[in-house]
């Protein structure tokens, strides 16, 4: 599997912090984000067409509402063999971004699980922001940067960027585009342990570079490479488009001599390289290491990923500023090491700018003045650790743990809010919200707490930043946790679309997806996220028939609601002990607040306006009909907080059948509140088609109206633990052939069971049939007992189906008589662990029946007590 290499995990340390600032005289001249200045458009070669009531161009994309219903069924699909179908899984670090025909583009970090895909910038494309088809190549495609590749030490060859290759070992982070001048600019990270420290640690470095095409599908060539490009000498067939790149950048007046914009290293012995750096699979006579320019690069002082620009979500316009005489935009960048910086480029060649007067090599900078050399190197003109012309820090500081952030301006609400993502990726991620009046702070959160941390609070980071968005378990639903590696964009409908990864509690955690999200801003200028992923189409429940606020009545919100207050704390425990899903062998320590999904809480929203269940207290509705304050209390009566947001129709991803659903979302803004600056949101609970017997010994779903059927249906809780057996009963309507067994009939941590596939001629296990490294059956040839003639069910007929479970065997009948038996001795630590689970109970959201999609009806599930 390929895997991310986490920054920040090595690189927490304290660092003497001297603060630069610029003058800045910030405007708006509407440089749009999303189009060209001079009109231009791009429509991409191969672009799916995806419709609510339609169905997609292309077989290896799922449309609309099918889309919704299977994105979280399986993981990532067996048949997504190739990064075309991946669809919204294996997406980190995603940056969205909208063309000027309304096509939606996602960038990420080049990651899969099991090493799928081509190397060097996922993209993905959509037309609704609900179902994507994989791009068939990389970004790059190809196009490294041979600076970046030696300075990085990587092995790259022309082969290996052009295919997928596992002995690769290149990986390229977080990138962001933007369009101007009729071009595609991609800032975009790379990072690798180059070197080792006096004590053996591993030391990162890593680079942000600039990357330039002419359609959004790449390729992205180094922006050097342009520049110094001749007529006929490229080896992939792309001469004319290079050429007709750099012809437009000539015409500006723009030319490159090197591609970065920063890096950073942290101190490596020259005699202690981590590897021999090497470029297309030959050793370098001369490494990088051993040049002046390479230990510059130690001066840097940030964290080098994670590029973002500024702009206003209200208009969709990039932020213009004044830097001395030059008009610039503003970035941003930065990790673990010392916070998140702010720079600003050129408007025109979007090069780095002198942020203060300073003389290196011999040559004079005014601010303002373009850079062609990284900012790590130009900083080397100033003191010794100062962060100088590396940028301002507007946040973190001191090894605290935030990363890929969005700064961005609200010209409605006259505030800068800065989203950042926050602590170790795999178990604990989450976003924080802060906004400030001024671009280069303070931020603050909603709770009145700055985020620009000092050696005294930095290990306690977790606790700083309101929590947008982060894990969390809705009761009875697949649930969510690791949120992160974010961005922000405003698209051609006005609305503010918040993407995000997210690893899940249900699938295996290398399992990440992309997710996105409508934000709102309240009353009180705060954001706010629908947090039920975004829908496109709706059509008979909206004024607009899109994911809006639209008028609701008071018998329209009233109801039971599964809801979630955030938590945010500095205790650390070890993730084994946390109960995290896939982590039992763990024994790394995480912040419980953000790494245990916090669990819903039922309350009941009166038609009266009162409120009652585990919450009490009040809420309103204002006359527009979505603006709602709730005055939250708790059980007791005690005052908890005032928050205010939005109510609204919404899609929830999360659950098995009834996806639409009532939502609120809202903050309490309030510090001296007891949940000042924390979020309360809640989705409206769908009426239960489960019924328990009188006796409490047999579960039923109604299937009768149900659009989605039986089909991936959570199991609710179900305490069989006094059962000396229970069994799972239900009519099927079985293939023609077996042929059609691609799929699990139950599911539960990575085991799964099957209805079985044997090969009718010896009664034996076919894996060719089976799905799944830990399904069962579980092996080719493995004799079974009590085998009966199974070419005679396979009829497209319906059959009665029983699957009985005891501690130590698992027994299908079919049409009341036993089909096949699996005993203790034919099953693994995992099946035993499937087995020992059910004793205890059946538990809702780690349970999943019928993934198979079967035509299933009469499910009931029954306690043997005999």
């Amino acid at each position: 599997m390929k895997k991310i290499k986490v920054i920040g995990g090595t690189l927490a340390a304290a660092f003497i912090l001297l603060c630069a600032s610029c003058s800045t005289e910030a405007t708006e001249k509407g440089t749009p984000t999303s189009s060209s200045s001079n009109g231009g458009s791009s429509s991409p070669s191969d672009t799916t067409t995806v419709t609510e009531k339609g169905k997609a161009g292309d077989s290896s994309i799922t449309s609309g509402w099918d889309y919704v219903k299977t994105k979280y069924s399986s993981g990532i699909a067996d048949a997504a063999k190739s990064q075309t179908g991946w669809n919204a899984v294996n997406c980190h670090d995603p940056k969205l971004f909208q063309d000027d025909d309304g096509t939606y583009y996602v960038y990420s970090t080049d990651a899969s699980c099991g090493n799928i895909g081509y190397v060097g910038i996922h993209i993905r494309y959509s037309d609704d922001l609900v179902s994507w088809k994989g791009h068939n190549q990389s970004a790059l495609n190809g196009y490294w940067d041979e600076e970046l590749l030696r300075w990085e030490d990587y092995t790259a060859s022309s082969a290996e960027t052009k295919q997928n290759d596992s002995s690769y070992t290149a990986y390229t982070w977080a990138p962001t585009v933007v369009k101007l001048n009729d071009l595609y600019y991609m800032y975009h990270g790379v990072n690798a342990d180059v070197g080792k420290d006096s004590s053996g640690n591993n030391r990162p470095a890593s680079a942000i570079v600039l990357a330039i095409a002419s359609n959004a599908k790449g390729p992205f060539y180094p922006a050097s490479f342009i520049s110094k490009y001749t007529a006929g000498s490229d080896k992939f067939g792309n001469d004319s488009d290079i050429l007709s790149i750099k012809a437009k950048l000539e015409s500006l007046g723009v030319s490159y001599s090197q591609n970065f914009l920063a890096r950073h290293i942290r101190v490596v012995p020259i005699k202690s390289l981590y590897r021999t750096p090497s470029l297309d699979g030959k050793s370098l006579e001369n490494p990088d290491y051993t040049d002046s320019n390479f230990a510059k690069s130690n001066n840097s002082r940030f964290g080098c990923i994670d590029p973002e620009f500024v702009y206003d979500v209200a208009t969709g316009n990039l932020m213009e500023y004044t830097i001395g005489g030059n008009e610039c935009y503003a970035m941003i960048y930065g990790s673990w090491m010392s916070g998140i910086s702010l720079i600003y480029v050129d408007k025109v060649s979007l090069k780095q700018v002198a942020n203060t007067a300073f003389t290196y090599d011999g040559k004079s900078y005014s601010p303002g003045d373009e850079l062609d050399i990284p900012l790590d190197e130009a900083n080397t003109s100033q003191s010794a650790n100062s962060y100088g012309l590396c940028g301002v820090r507007i946040a973190g500081g001191y090894g605290a743990g935030y990363e890929g952030a969005q700064l961005f301006f609200n010209s409605e609400t006259n505030y800068y809010y800065l989203i950042t993502s926050c602590g170790g990726l795999d178990y604990e991620y989450r976003c924080t919200c802060s906004r400030s009046q001024s671009i280069d702070g303070e931020y603050v959160d909603a709770g009145g707490q700055s985020m620009l941390l000092n050696k005294s609070n930095a290990s306690g980071y977790h606790a700083y930043g309101s929590k947008i968005i982060g894990s969390h378990a809705l009761e009875g639903e697949n649930s969510f946790r690791c949120q992160g590696g974010l961005s922000v964009w405003r698209n051609t409908d006005g609305q503010i679309i918040f993407a995000c990864h997210a690893r899940t509690n249900f699938q295996m955690g290398y399992y990440f997806y992309l997710q996105c999200h409508q934000m709102f801003f309240n009353e009180e200028g705060w954001p706010v996220l629908n947090q039920n992923e975004f829908y496109s189409d709706y059509t008979s429940y909206t004024a607009d028939g899109k994911e809006s606020l639209s008028k609701l009545e008071l018998s329209d919100i009233a109801g039971d609601y599964d809801t979630i207050l955030t938590v945010r704390g500095t205790e650390k425990a070890a993730i084994s002990s946390l109960g995290i899903y896939g982590a039992s062998d763990v024994s790394d320590k995480a912040n419980k607040a953000d790494a245990v999904p916090t669990a819903s809480k039922t309350m009941t929203l009166n038609e009266n306006g009162t409120i009652s269940g585990t919450y009490t207290g009040d809420w309103s509705l204002a006359d527009d009909g979505y603006s709602i304050t709730i005055n939250l209390k708790d059980a007791s009566g005690n005052a908890m907080g005032v928050f205010k947001g939005y109510a609204l129709h919404a899609v929830d991803w999360a659950r098995s059948s009834d996806y639409r659903t009532i939502t609120f979302t809202t903050i309490c803004s309030d510090a001296s509140a007891s949940e000042g600056g924390e979020y309360f949101w809640g989705n409206k609970q769908a009426a239960s088609r489960w019924s328990l017997s009188s006796d409490e010994n047999t579960l039923t779903y109604d299937d009768s109206s149900n659009e989605n059927g039986c089909k991936n249906l959570s199991v609710p809780k179900f305490d069989v633990s006094s059962a000396s057996a229970f069994s799972f009963e239900f009519k099927a309507n079985l293939p023609l052939s077996t042929k059609d067994w691609e799929a699990k009939i139950l599911s539960y941590s990575g085991c799964y069971v099957t209805i079985p596939n044997l090969d009718p001629w010896n009664n034996t296990i076919s894996s060719s049939n089976l799905k799944g490294k830990n399904s069962y059956p579980t092996a080719d040839g493995a004799s079974l007992s009590n085998g009966l003639e199974y070419t005679s069910a396979f009829d497209g007929k319906d059959h009665t189906i029983k699957i009985s479970f005891t501690t130590n065997t698992i027994t299908f009948y079919l049409d009341g008589k036993t089909w096949v038996t699996y005993s203790s001795s034919a099953l693994s630590n995992g099946m035993e662990e499937f087995v020992g689970y059910y004793k205890t109970a059946l538990t809702n959201a780690a349970l999943i029946f019928n993934e198979a999609g079967l035509n299933i009806t009469n499910l009931a599930i029954t306690k043997d007590t005999n």
